[in-house]
């Protein structure tokens, strides 16, 4: 029997593979012109009002916790326990960007993700990085529905570029719901295998994503406003880099 926690590695897995197969291979900071086509939660820096529905003063973590039964001793008649726990999270900006499967750099040196939050957010240098996927999200009712861009930023034949959408509900203030994830491109073929029902069962036993405040998060600014071709102006774009461009440090985001 497969763990939850292993079945969830395995559909992140396969998202990367469908939607980043070799074929589409990049080699650079410029997103292909599939998922170009793709991506159409297009940014803008504006409020978008989503901290009238729900807070995002930190960010929203969801939380598996699995105990594992294992034999032990000479004739594997006792038993030990042990617990796996893993986590997914999610930082919305009140700007329309977002990071999903967010980590820190440096993690270790704080006593928390939060306490990483607030310090990156008061020290702008480059010592310190936030990684994961960065996108933008649109809000359609009680729904927040994000497209997230994971890039070929390596010079490596085993990495490619791919994107993912994700619709969360709504259920209170402080707390979200995966409803929805499918990946942002997919051949013919993997299409055929890997339908709407195949996700829709992969996530069915997801549980809620809870806010965890911070006392300061940072700016949004990260490598994905850098592509002209997720802003809905170009102005708003060309504005962005030429205040970019005299302070190179800006903040760590990866």
């Amino acid at each position: 029997m497969i763990s939850s926690l292993l079945k969830k590695a395995l559909i992140l897995f396969m998202i990367y593979l469908i939607s980043g197969c070799s074929k589409y291979q990049m080699t650079g900071y410029q997103m292909p012109s599939y998922l170009q086509k793709n991506f159409t939660y297009l940014y803008k820096p504006v409020k978008t009002g989503l901290d009238t529905l729900i807070n995002i003063n930190g960010y929203y973590t969801e939380i598996e916790i699995e105990t594992h039964r294992n034999p032990k001793g000479f004739l594997g008649n006792e038993w030990e326990y042990t617990t796996d726990t893993s986590h997914m999270n999610c930082l919305f900006f009140d700007d329309g960007i977002v990071l999903y499967n967010m980590f820190a750099s440096h993690l270790t040196s704080y006593p928390n993700l939060s306490a990483f939050l607030t310090n990156l957010a008061k020290d702008t240098s480059d010592s310190k990085y936030l990684y994961g996927m960065w996108g933008t999200y649109v809000v359609k009712g009680d729904t927040i529905r994000i497209q997230t861009i994971h890039p070929c930023f390596h010079f490596n034949i085993n990495d490619s570029w791919n994107g993912c959408e994700r619709h969360f509900k709504i259920i209170d203030k402080t707390t979200l719901k995966l409803i929805y994830v499918k990946p942002m491109y997919m051949s013919e073929s993997d299409k055929k295998i890997y339908t709407e029902q195949f996700y829709s069962n992969s996530i069915k036993d997801e549980n809620p994503y809870k806010f965890i405040p911070s006392e300061a998060i940072p700016s949004s600014d990260c490598w994905l406003k850098e592509q002209e071709c997720i802003w809905k102006d170009k102005q708003d774009y060309l504005e962005f880099m030429n205040k970019k461009r005299p302070n190179k440090s800006a903040t760590g985001r990866r």
